[in-house]
């Protein structure tokens, strides 16, 4: 990964925004025992205690749960923001990409056992923020701009554009270029896709992001995105 002209960032900070539609109402966790029996499977995925959980159960309408687990490493901790229509998750410094994305997944197993996915209208936003290694941000935009001519693509909102043919049968990928606001001169990398109603599961649908990250984005924009435990 040295080559010449090869911009390397560090995974900082990986956001998730999964939504869909639910069989059962998600605000049905806030009843009693639908959420005793939620709060039990959290406690034991995550080894959790009591003062690390904050409930909502006044404006059920928004925000319902929301707790924050932290790693051996001290600068590593994993947070969930649970809401209506949505889980919201933060992972910061991932030691390698199966941490980055299975706390996630484990979350969502514990959602379809309390309240089923439809599977209906299913998103998925990825927000990156990397710090960089070798070649600071604005050296990077030249690789997009190059890629850019190279496609004829014609971009909106400066380096956001359009995959219409996605790793998966319906859908589509939107990618959005941007400077990080949380780490000087670093990379942010907002990738949004829509699974629409083919996709029946969602144990997958990290994987094919990731997969699209490292077999799309890296080799087309000339970087590479390595974890805090390499």
């Amino acid at each position: 990964m040295k080559s010449q002209g090869i911009a390397v960032f560090e995974l900082n900070n990986i956001e998730i925004l999964y939504k869909a539609q639910f069989e059962t109402p998600i605000l049905d966790i806030a009843l009693p025992q639908i959420q005793v029996d939620l709060l039990k499977l959290i406690f034991n995925e995550f080894n959790l205690k009591f003062k690390d959980i904050v409930i909502n159960n006044q404006s059920i309408s928004t925000n319902l749960l929301y707790f924050k687990k932290y790693y051996s490493s001290s600068i590593s901790f994993f947070e969930a923001l649970l809401g209506v229509d949505e889980i919201q998750t933060n992972y910061s410094n991932p030691e390698d990409s199966i941490r980055a994305w299975q706390p996630t997944l484990a979350l969502l197993d514990i959602i379809n056992k309390v309240t089923k996915i439809s599977f209906a209208n299913q998103w998925l936003n990825v927000n990156i923020h990397c710090r960089p290694e070798i070649i600071k941000y604005n050296s990077f935009i030249d690789n997009i701009n190059k890629f850019k001519i190279e496609n004829e693509l014609v971009m909106t909102k400066g380096a956001t554009f359009s995959i219409k043919q996605p790793p998966w049968d319906s859908g589509f990928i939107n990618i959005t270029f941007d400077q990080s606001i949380i780490i000087p001169d670093g990379l942010f990398i907002f990738i949004q896709a829509y699974f629409g109603n083919n996709i029946q599961q969602y144990k997958n649908l990290f994987s094919d992001i990731l997969k699209f990250l490292h077999e799309f984005i890296e080799p087309n924009f000339k970087i590479y995105i390595k974890y805090v435990g390499r």
